[in-house]
């Protein structure tokens, strides 16, 4: 194997991009020991609906309030009520200043995602079982309390060999979308696996669905209608393929597919492959909307992104983000493209201090476009050599970003943002502020 051809792997597996597949597909292992339980009275029995975003997963939100972690991994839980429009943390302890371990609002190393239902929190994260070692366990927050506390531990080795990419709490059962990278015999290899444990029982995470490529690979998943939608997408060189001779500089070819894994009979079906492909993409995110999957491109510098919808098993257009196919007030474009529960969000930077935004429905008509307003975030923001922005969640009423900034090298998380969508104007609503 050719140092280039390890070096691309390597690379596209940081950036979780993908090289190649086989057309090996697999519906199960062998079930593991210990007991499943289910238990439809357990505030951790509930209908999943998705809330934050795949690049924020912490975001959860009840009628009255929103929940977050004000950084991935290390922060804090804070919340928003709607209707005071005040945050705080989730800790009641007195004088606390939520800044160490000991205070109550510590997440700990937690990605998975936040879950709401019935005034508790439930997220998977780290817990001290003994001096200096850990284990995951899935936790619950009493809102009402706000007392955590643990549901269930998971097997230390049995989770390692499923670490998630993301993961969905439905019914009582946690579903894990994982990607897994390895080198067998000098030769890259990778699965995308879907799996499962009940919430309350002691069963090992055992695998529902399994897919092999033959390098690192990258993709999302939903769970919509009783059913957990996989995309998979990644790239090739054409050296990989063998018909490229020059070793210096092969061209990229990229590739995207889709499948459906049915909770209720247990079984999958392909809905897209990469035989099928008709333009060559790497897909960003998707949003299930009925029988349809809407999802973009990753976009390009300089060309407007796409969204595409994918009915049927066939591929098409659904919106441009350019002046032929929207009001043409400006000459930005919108290359970055970013799928919500509602609508979807493309975004053209001007510079540091301005951004602009193009909102559009599912039906592809324009509910915003026009500059992002940033008076909160200039007036809770300090130096900064680069601006980040974080996609939450956009729907037809609304835009939830969150800002950072990197100093030196330091990333500070500055604020979360809900943008209301009022006719041609976004009104800011700020959530949270460092």
């Amino acid at each position: 194997m050719n140092t280039k051809r390890l070096f691309v792997f390597l690379l596209t597996t940081v950036l979780m991009l993908a090289v190649g597949c086989s057309d090996k597909v697999d519906n199960a292992r062998s079930a593991e020991k210990g007991t499943a339980v289910i238990d439809p009275n357990h505030p951790v029995y509930f209908n999943y609906e998705r809330q934050g975003s795949f690049y924020y997963p912490m975001f959860a939100e009840s009628e009255d309030a929103y929940y977050f972690s004000t950084g991935q991994g290390s922060g804090f839980f804070y919340y928003f009520d709607k209707e005071t429009e005040t945050y705080g943390a989730l800790c009641n302890k007195p004088e606390c200043g939520h800044d160490s371990l000991e205070c109550n609002a510590f997440v700990g190393d937690s990605y998975s995602g936040l879950f709401y239902n019935n005034h508790y929190l439930f997220w998977i994260g780290l817990k001290e079982i003994s001096p200096n070692e850990y284990g995951y366990v899935l936790w619950s927050m009493n809102l009402e309390t706000l007392e955590r506390s643990v549901v269930r531990e998971f097997n230390y080795e049995n989770y390692q060999e499923f670490l998630p990419r993301q993961v969905f709490i439905h019914k009582g059962m946690v579903y894990i979308y994982c990607v897994q990278p390895t080198i067998e015999d000098g030769i890259p290899h990778t699965k995308v696996i879907l799996a499962a444990a009940s919430a309350l029982g002691t069963d090992n995470i055992t695998a529902l669905f399994e897919k092999e490529y033959e390098a690192g690979v990258s993709g999302t998943a939903n769970l919509q209608n009783e059913c957990i939608y996989i995309e998979v997408n990644g790239a090739w060189t054409e050296e990989e393929m063998g018909s490229y001779a020059d070793d210096n500089d092969p061209p990229m070819h990229y590739f995207y597919e889709f499948y459906k894994y049915s909770i209720d009979s247990g079984e999958s079906l392909a809905l897209f492959t990469r035989d099928q492909n008709v333009e060559e993409m790497l897909v960003q995110d998707f949003s299930v909307v009925g029988d349809k999957i809407f999802f973009a491109n990753m976009g390009e510098p300089g060309k407007p992104g796409i969204l595409f919808c994918l009915e049927d098993g066939n591929v098409t257009e659904a919106f441009e983000f350019s002046s032929d196919t929207g009001p043409a007030e400006n000459d930005a474009v919108y290359s970055a493209v970013f799928i919500g529960t509602g609508a979807v969000y493309a975004t053209s930077k001007v510079d540091v201090d301005h951004y602009l935004c193009w909102i559009v429905n599912f039906d592809g008509e324009t509910l915003y476009k026009g500059e992002i307003p940033l008076n909160y975030l200039q007036a809770h923001s300090g130096e900064f050599l680069r601006r980040a922005i974080t996609f939450i969640e956009c729907n037809e009423d609304s835009l939830i970003l969150r800002f950072g900034r990197t100093t030196g090298d330091q990333n500070f998380d500055d604020c979360i943002v809900r943008f209301k969508i009022a006719g041609d104007t976004l009104i800011e609503e700020g959530i949270w502020a460092r």
